[in-house]
């Protein structure tokens, strides 16, 4: 992983508005790519994939937030994953609003 990066899931954590938007124009390409596999095979309403679309920033913060590189992956397959599980979960409580009432 690059230092620098490393660096700025650092300062990230810490709070550092900078850092995240680095973070953020670094990696918005990974968040969009994901998310397009969840909400373009899904009967989504517009109102859903405007949600995700527009979660993009928190999700690529709070990714930085829990990220721990001792783990062993880099930050883009843990954001994939963290992106993934969020359009998921936001699909299955779609779901059950309006399909189980």
């Amino acid at each position: 992983m690059d230092l620098n990066e490393l660096n700025l899931i650092s300062l990230a954590k810490e709070g550092d508005s900078n850092s995240i938007k680095q973070l953020i124009d670094m990696h918005s390409g990974i968040y969009v790519s994901t998310c397009k596999k969840y909400t373009n095979n899904t009967k989504s309403t517009g109102t859903l994939k405007d949600y995700i679309d527009s979660s993009k920033d928190y999700v690529i913060y709070n990714s930085a937030k829990t990220y721990n590189p001792d783990m062993g992956s880099k930050f883009s397959t843990w954001l994939s994953n963290q992106t993934r599980y969020f359009c998921l979960n936001c699909i299955n409580i779609t779901h059950f609003v309006f399909f189980k009432f």
